[in-house]
């Protein structure tokens, strides 16, 4: 199953220069969070949330709303390869 961590995780890598692969370890202190941390997101265990959207926009010099409509995106993708979940409409 492609996890959005899976589909970033090239990008991890050519944003920092195409010959030069990043570590998780390097990616965490440039975060300051955990390795450990790093990888859930890389291995889509755990969301990118708003906090670390920031971060990723400070260590790839980037906008935090990139990753966030990423996250958004492959959220979306996720609900429809599963389907709409079955609701019943309020009336009005």
């Amino acid at each position: 199953m492609r996890t959005f961590g899976a589909v970033e995780r090239r990008r991890y890598s050519v944003w920092v220069d195409e010959n030069h692969r990043v570590t998780f370890t390097q990616t965490a202190d440039a975060l300051g969070v955990s390795r450990k941390h790093v990888s859930a997101i890389v291995n889509g265990r755990v969301p990118v949330s708003p906090d670390m959207a920031a971060r990723l926009a400070g260590v790839f010099g980037t906008e935090p709303d990139i990753w966030i409509n990423l996250q958004a995106q492959y959220d979306l993708w996720q609900v429809r390869q599963h389907g709409r979940p079955r609701v019943k409409r309020l009336a009005a």
